[in-house]
């Protein structure tokens, strides 16, 4: 055998032990999961999915009012920059 047979070797070793560690991995989440709702209950699921909807639409409400009285701060400092430009034009005619 040359280097290059066992390296090839390796690799492909290496390679299998991650592809199927994963796999095993996922299919044994999967399977904890479909026992967790069988034991939990589809009303308890449906329950806690509309909290976190209602929790989700309560964070987004709260951004929308930050956002527009940012907006609403902006506005009014670049009203008053223009009016203080205007002012100094006139000052200076």
């Amino acid at each position: 055998m040359t280097n290059n047979q066992i390296w090839g070797g390796l690799k492909n070793a290496a390679i299998y032990s991650v592809v199927f560690t994963f796999v095993s991995v996922l299919i044994t989440i999967l399977a904890a999961y479909h026992d967790l709702v069988d034991s939990i209950g589809k009303e308890q699921i449906k329950t806690v999915t509309e909290l976190a909807y209602a929790e989700v639409i309560s964070y987004n409400k709260k951004n929308l009012e930050r956002e527009l009285q940012n907006e609403s701060r902006q506005h009014n400092r670049q009203q008053s920059r223009i009016k203080v430009t205007f002012h100094g034009v006139g000052k200076y005619n």
